[in-house]
């Protein structure tokens, strides 16, 4: 069975570096969807609980709406996923599928311009298609590829529901549609 391939495997913390905030409470931040204000809020808890001074800034907003406050020193620290930095960021279109070698290549690309990417915390974030299993039963689809091929089957007969940024990402839905071939109805915006 193929497999899509997503380049989320690695999330770690991207920071600047601490000796330019010590005297100041820590300005800790998040994108705005659950994972990573929980996340954010776990490391606020953490920093607290080790007497550091925090502002908590979580649930900011997307991806650039972090980086460009953590370039411009509105923010310190953030969670980020290399599959983000390496496609949304740095624009890059190269495929890593080892996750230390784009952890590696992440890293190098933002030491560049001052920042650094602490280890990689043990955890994965990636993307997942879910289905009821009464549909799948009745259609038949255990697969990504078996749901390929029921969709050009049957072209705009399914609808699917998904994040705008995974919609928007060339490695996320429109990439999946591209590798599998899907075939859906008309598109509808997030509103």
């Amino acid at each position: 069975m193929k497999k899509l391939v997503l380049l989320l495997a690695v999330f770690t913390f991207i920071v600047l570096p601490l000796s330019a905030v010590a005297k100041t409470p820590v300005k800790v931040a998040s994108k705005a969807f659950t994972e990573q204000v929980i996340l954010g809020k776990i490391m606020v808890s953490l920093l607290k609980d080790r007497g550091v001074s925090v502002e908590d800034r979580t649930s900011r907003g997307g991806t650039n709406v972090n980086r460009e406050a953590l370039e411009q020193g509105q923010i310190d620290v953030y969670m980020e996923y290399t599959g983000t930095a390496w496609l949304s960021l740095f624009k890059k279109t190269q495929i890593i599928r080892d996750a230390a070698e784009l952890y590696a290549k992440v890293k190098a690309e933002d030491e560049k311009k001052g920042l650094v990417w602490l280890a990689p915390a043990k955890f994965n974030n990636t993307y997942a298609i879910i289905m009821k299993a009464a549909t799948a039963d009745e259609l038949g689809i255990s697969s990504l590829s078996e749901w390929a091929e029921w969709t050009k089957k049957n072209p705009g007969k399914m609808s699917v529901s998904t994040n705008a940024e995974f919609y928007s990402r060339a490695d996320g839905f429109k990439g999946m549609m591209g590798h599998y071939g899907l075939e859906f109805g008309q598109d509808i915006p997030d509103s």
